[in-house]
């Protein structure tokens, strides 16, 4: 317990290497769980000796990239003050250049064959240089190189991780929201976005769609067709606001609602849907009241921190 006490105490927050780093470790915890170490991916990168637990650096690789890969995929949360990215992000993105516009790769696919170049720079280019030597410093005692990509650790980690897993998780992203929020300064919910058990994404209340049904008349907020099939759109992506407040929400045909994807509505689109919420009520038990000052910073926010470059969404009307 000392060590993690030392790194809450004494670690410089210059970064999120290090934590991120320590996130991934905490995965061993699990082969105190037979159920779950059934199932663990990177297993076979683990082997215990005697009192020892021999690791290779590919274990840590797959949960390393996994959690960058969706804060920057996902959500967007930019890493570091330098113009160039963070490193681990640069590799990232020159490995989603070779696949093209996808989805964040599972825990499983990068452990895959498939993936061994990937790792290696992971391994190379970004855990090792920015990484291991820096958290030595803070944690000396932690682990033992045995050179190439094997570390080794006392198997009482083990035991120890399995026992105070939620404690030193939450504890590490802590850690890491603080650091984002510095970078990130009006994106919302930067603590639960960056956890990997997210929350869920929750309906729109059937009140306040039969609500907007009436207001919308039953068609397209975007191409005015006639509603055959309805989806819930997020006017500001739900990836950015991490909440279904209905005041976000319009009525949308699959078509729109797909094609928008996580970009922002035009401007002039974005007013209309300022004035509908004028005109309507949503009241009810949990739900945020309506603020047009605020839901306008949220918009500017969202297409400064967010959406970048992306076009905004454009849709093509009925005839």
């Amino acid at each position: 317990m000392g060590m993690f006490d030392n790194f809450f105490r004494n670690s410089k927050k210059s970064s999120t290497y290090k934590p991120v780093f320590l996130r991934a470790l905490l995965d061993i915890a699990d082969l105190h769980d037979p159920k779950k170490s059934e199932r663990m991916a990177g297993e076979d990168w683990l082997c215990r000796v005697g009192d020892r637990l021999r690791l290779d650096l590919n274990f840590i690789a797959i949960r390393y990239a996994k959690y960058y890969w969706d804060m920057e995929e996902s959500f967007h949360l930019r890493q570091t003050q330098d113009s160039h990215g963070a490193r681990i992000i640069r590799i990232i993105k020159e490995q989603m250049k070779t696949w093209g516009k996808r989805a964040p790769p599972g825990i499983l696919q990068l452990e895959s064959g498939g993936m061994e170049a990937f790792r290696k720079k992971v391994i190379n280019q970004a855990i090792k240089p920015e990484v291991l030597y820096h958290l030595r410093t803070d944690m000396p005692d932690l682990y033992v190189r045995l050179g190439g990509n094997i570390i080794e650790l006392d198997y009482g980690l083990v035991e120890f991780l399995h026992e105070h897993k939620t404690i030193i998780r939450q504890g590490l992203n802590g850690v890491i929201a603080k650091y984002l929020e510095k970078l990130n300064r009006m994106t919302p919910q930067i603590a639960n976005k960056i956890d990997a058990e997210r929350i869920s994404r929750k309906p729109l209340n059937p009140r306040f769609k039969e609500q907007m049904h009436k207001s919308q008349k039953s068609r397209c907020f975007y191409c005015e067709c006639r509603l055959v099939r309805t989806h819930v759109d997020h006017v500001i992506p739900f990836n950015y606001v991490f909440s279904t407040d209905p005041y976000n929400c319009i009525l949308a045909c699959p078509r729109c609602n797909c094609l928008k994807y996580d970009r922002l509505p035009l401007r002039s689109t974005y007013e209309e849907v300022l004035d509908r919420n004028q005109e309507m009520k949503f009241v009810g038990r949990g739900i945020r009241k309506f603020d047009r000052r605020s839901y306008r910073q949220l918009f500017n926010a969202c297409r400064q921190e967010y959406n970048g470059n992306k076009r905004p969404f454009i849709p093509e009307r009925c005839v």
